[in-house]
């Protein structure tokens, strides 16, 4: 017993002594890394599999904390929609994000902010992702509206309301002891106006947030949804504080980055194919601040997280099994062609040039007309594929290229309101709102409708989605009916499953699989 006491003894001594020996003085100096990435649509890897995917970023995630437990995983909205996953109807319940949220959840997201494509849902569905959502939220601008009153939304906890706050503050300790208070805020630009959002003025709300938390915050770090344009001015505005370090932003889907003055503004490829690490260190002895930034590409040389890959799996089960329990005799894997050209769908081409993706849904589009059409339009952002289809493609192929479905319609127009229709779109460029086309080609300043220059005066025949005929599209409001430009509108019955202008996806699978 003796014996045991002073081994007991000796060895606690021991300890204690050690850990005085490795205790670090504190040298004033502390780094922070944040993991941004924005505008995901797709669970799962893109380009068979080359790039993108969540279950790597979850690596990476893990990989960082390792080095530094000081970081941050963060996304700048555009999560909950569109996505072919998104419209799969599971116990009664289309899913509408939850798949997202679900694997977000399982790789270690930190922190979100909203994204105009949030509200594409019902405020219900809203409700849900959010409460099932085990990452921060943050909003300086975007409000949940009723009849009665205005709040900030809130996500429901064990039967609790937590109100998504306009800043999150954060402690941060490194192991010598230096410690530093980071504050986030999040902003989204003001589309996809609902019955149930109301977005106070960007700069006004981010300034008002900015001031207020300036004092009790060492740097400051903003979650962006916002056009490159808007991210420039906010930056512009906030440079003079000092504390405003980095914008993480989105929206645009192609990769940015541009330094406004002491404020850097960085943006991801959308669908995860790359994903921005930032540093960030502090000297107090020194009074200096530092921001540097890595462009890091996601794709097969980063091996995906086990638990991660896990929920995507299951995921990809659930959709398979929910096409075949629907009746549906075509099953996601049901091959559609055999491409030896690949399609371009990759959204940086899509909203600014014709790709040839583009002209096979306008001549599928032209394939299901029964009214003679003298040319087909589609705005771009109909297309969330942000990939190439290539070699043998299948029916889920051609759910992720066209998310959304929809029918079509054909109308009659007059050459002048078409003639605008095709300006606007090319102004639209960098957008979904830029239009891809059949039947119509543009020459220097002139615009062609099959062989002949297009007429102001004539009538033309035209087929679209019935989205862009909605009048929904950036810039594109007046193409809808009741235009007085318009004339004659055909539509087709909902119920005529032989009708292939009931469905843009059904018309693109029987163009593909019919051609020779």
């Amino acid at each position: 017993m003796q014996k045991t006491l002073i081994i007991t003894l000796f060895l606690i001594f021991n300890a204690c002594s050690s850990a005085k020996q490795t205790v670090l003085k504190d040298d004033g100096k502390i780094e922070v890394k944040f993991l941004q990435i924005n505008d995901v649509y797709e669970i799962q890897p893109l380009e068979n599999g080359k790039v993108g995917g969540l279950a790597r970023l979850a690596t990476l995630k893990r990989e960082l904390l390792a080095q530094n437990p000081n970081t941050f995983f963060t996304l700048s909205g555009d999560f909950f929609s569109p996505s072919f996953y998104g419209t799969l109807k599971v116990n009664g319940e289309t899913l509408r994000g939850k798949q997202m949220v679900d694997v977000l959840n399982v790789a270690g997201l930190d922190m979100a902010t909203f994204g105009n494509h949030e509200f594409d849902i019902p405020l219900a569905d809203v409700q849900k992702r959010l409460n099932e959502s085990q990452f921060d939220w943050v909003s300086a601008n975007v409000n949940y509206t009723r009849a009665d009153s205005t709040t900030a939304f809130f996500k429901v906890t064990n039967g609790r309301r937590q109100y998504i706050p306009k800043f999150i503050r954060k402690t941060v300790k490194d192991a010598d002891g230096t410690s530093a208070q980071i504050c986030f805020s999040g902003v989204t630009l003001p589309s996809n106006q609902r019955d149930y959002t109301q977005y106070d003025d960007i700069f006004a709300s981010v300034d008002a947030v900015v001031r207020d938390i300036l004092p009790a915050c060492n740097a400051i770090v903003l979650l962006t949804h916002l056009s490159m344009e808007d991210d420039i001015k906010l930056a512009e505005k906030l440079a003079p504080y000092g504390k405003v370090m980095l914008l993480m932003g989105g929206h645009e889907h192609e990769r940015n980055f541009k330094a406004v003055s002491s404020v850097l503004i960085a943006k991801a490829d959308a669908n995860a194919k790359s994903a921005y690490i930032h540093t960030l260190s502090i000297d107090f002895k020194n009074r200096k601040t530092a921001l540097t930034s890595q462009i890091k590409e996601i794709d097969s040389s980063i091996a995906s997280d086990e638990l991660t890959q896990l929920e995507v799996e299951k995921w990809e089960e659930i959709a398979r099994e929910t096409m075949k329990n629907s009746g549906n005799t075509l099953s996601l894997s049901t091959p559609v062609a055999n491409l030896i050209t690949p399609l371009e769908g990759r959204e940086r081409e899509m909203r600014t040039s014709q790709t040839n993706l583009g002209a096979a849904v306008t001549q599928a589009m032209l394939l299901a007309a029964k009214n003679n059409p003298d040319a087909a339009i589609f705005n771009s952002g109909s297309i969330r594929l942000d990939d190439q289809l290539n070699g043998e493609i299948t029916i889920l192929d051609i759910l992720r290229t066209l998310p959304f479905g929809g029918g079509l319609v054909e109308f009659e127009i007059e050459g002048a309101e078409l003639r605008k229709t095709l300006t606007v779109g090319n102004q639209n460029a960098g957008s979904g709102g830029y239009l891809q086309w059949a039947n119509i080609r543009q020459q220097e300043e002139k615009w062609y409708i099959g062989s002949e220059e297009l007429n102001d005066t004539k009538i033309y025949r035209i087929i679209t989605t019935d989205y862009l005929f909605a009048g929904l599209e950036r810039n594109l409001g007046f193409l809808k009916e009741g235009n007085p430009a318009i004339k004659s509108i055909w539509k087709p019955n909902p119920q005529d499953t032989t009708d292939l202008r009931n469905s843009i996806q059904q018309a693109l699978i029987f163009a593909l699989s019919n051609k020779r």
